[in-house]
């Protein structure tokens, strides 16, 4: 299997814990509380793998295929938001500390950083399988 197709195989790992945390963030505005065990393991699976390995991989994928030329803007655009990602993932564990060490009101801050993380992510997933769809002639967007 090649690099992009992991790639994109990964992204439907990616999109199964998205999905995890959205239930998790509804009910935290339902019920005010979480699984905390499936919470622990979207935030683990979002640092380790996906900030920790998937981004690296990705951005190693788009030098391995010397297309940074031709769709440059398209890959600072993507590198800037897995910038933003680590960044809205930090604001969100700040937040889900503060809200356990009783500050009632950062539950509404975990609420909107986990839906700007959410949204963050897909939309660097669709961004990136335009990408890697471009390099191999097969562009997505018809």
């Amino acid at each position: 299997m090649d690099e992009i197709s992991m790639i994109q195989k990964e992204h439907w790992t990616i999109q199964s814990i998205l999905r995890e945390l959205k239930k998790e963030l509804v009910s935290l505005v339902q019920d005010e509380s979480v699984d905390k065990v499936m919470w622990s393991i979207c935030l683990a699976f979002i640092k380790e793998n996906i900030i920790g390995i998937h981004h690296v991989k990705e951005e190693e994928a788009i030098r391995a295929y010397k297309i940074e030329g031709k769709y440059g803007e398209l890959i600072e655009s993507i590198k800037e938001r897995h910038e933003l990602i680590a960044c809205h993932y930090e604001r969100l564990v700040e937040f889900w500390n503060w809200y356990q060490n009783g500050h009632a009101l950062a539950r509404f801050n975990v609420m909107e950083e986990g839906e700007s993380l959410i949204l963050l992510m897909e939309v660097s997933m669709a961004m990136e399988e335009k990408l890697f769809d471009l390099t191999r002639g097969k562009c997505i967007v018809q």
